[in-house]
């Protein structure tokens, strides 16, 4: 595919977020990629285009993906929610998982076109199934709430559990509340704190919070049961 641009300011803009965004990822630049950042630096900006599209042959690189974000959020581009539906398309098409979640993401906002939880369930199993912890928890959302889908905590907790293993905060909180509940697996008390405890283990506010609201239900023996759990088979992260 050819991608056209006028060259100009939108193009240097665009080229120096793409250069920028490639350093940041702590991937090295080699080949067309090296190129890509000689012509940069010579002011060189349809050179550096062409050559990072290039680069992304080699799979350390979605401009696609890329362009998606710039427009979404408006980083040095007008903010543009159509173009970057269009782009994370190029990119979700091509196995990108970053681009799936983002996608997703955007069909649940209805943002660059009408809200889709379908199309979000979609492209957020997708993700989740290529291993995005982030696209897990949504996933595990959508099932607790029944958003694009049938309502199955069972399932919600499924999703919420491999991404709370793989150290998702956001996971795990949600994993302690489906045992706080008792939703999808039997009341637990203790491992509702434990997993409370993972999930604010790197937070000091407030995470830290909802787990001492959950420890005003529990007995002493309890705490000292989840904290003895914790301690002997799942240390902090």
């Amino acid at each position: 595919m050819i991608y056209q641009f006028s060259i100009g300011g939108v193009v240097k803009s665009i080229v120096f977020a793409l250069v920028f965004l490639v350093g940041g990822t702590g991937v090295a630049v080699a080949g067309d990629g090296e190129d890509a950042l000689i012509s940069y630096l010579k002011d060189d900006y349809a050179a550096t285009f062409t050559k990072l599209m290039e680069s992304d042959k080699t799979g350390n690189l979605r401009p696609q993906s890329i362009f998606g974000s710039l427009y979404r959020f408006g980083e040095r581009v007008s903010q543009d929610h159509e173009q970057a539906m269009h782009w994370y398309i190029e990119a979700a098409e091509d196995g990108y998982m970053e681009a799936q979640y983002n996608l997703a993401s955007m069909c649940v906002e209805g943002r660059g076109g009408p809200q889709d939880y379908a199309q979000a369930m979609y492209w957020y199993t997708k993700a989740a199934e290529a291993g995005d912890t982030g696209a897990q928890t949504a996933l595990g959302v959508m099932y607790a709430h029944g958003k694009g889908v049938m309502q199955d905590d069972q399932r919600a907790v499924r999703w919420y559990r491999k991404a709370a293993e793989a150290g998702d905060r956001g996971a795990q909180y949600n994993l302690a509340s489906m045992y706080y509940f008792g939703k999808g697996v039997p009341m637990d008390y203790v491992l509702a704190y434990v997993w409370a405890t993972l999930a604010a283990s790197g937070d000091g506010g407030n995470e830290v919070r909802k787990r001492d609201a959950i420890v005003a239900f529990m007995t002493p023996h309890q705490i000292a049961e989840a904290e003895k759990f914790i301690r002997e088979r799942m240390p902090i992260r």
